[in-house]
């Protein structure tokens, strides 16, 4: 593995750590509806490439543009699910307190998307920086 690879794999590592592992079911369950947990999801993203782009000498534009793509993203995928599970007569806190995602294959389907679209951004952004 050269090291553009092992770096690459390494942001998605990251990636992965900053939009799972540090996201509190709060901040999960409340990102789509308000802003201000939106805002605190993003920071966490933020700081976390932030901080590996400072030691790996990663220009820090390119760790704005990762978290202003992936508040995007997340903005209009989950308030676009939100909409789908109340056009099923559901809510996601329905969902939430009832432990229902099984239940729920567009749950997963927008996961799918979500991540998808959130690597290919990462490859875009810090690909064409490594590479």
């Amino acid at each position: 593995m050269d090291k553009c690879t092992a770096l690459f794999s390494l942001i998605v590592i990251l990636h992965f750590f900053s939009d799972w592992a540090l996201q509190t079911k709060s901040i999960a369950r409340n990102k789509s509806k308000t802003y201000e947990y939106m805002l605190f999801h993003g920071a966490i993203v933020h700081t976390v490439f932030s901080v590996f782009a400072y030691f790996m000498d990663i220009p820090q534009t390119l760790v704005f543009l990762n978290t202003a793509t992936h508040m995007g993203i997340d903005s209009v995928l989950w308030r676009g699910y939100i909409q789908v599970a109340t056009l099923k007569g559901k809510t996601t806190d329905f969902y939430l307190e009832h432990n229902k995602y099984a239940d729920d294959y567009w749950f997963y389907f927008c996961i799918a998307v979500d991540q998808t679209v959130h690597i290919v951004i990462l490859f875009f952004l810090f690909g064409s920086y490594l590479y």
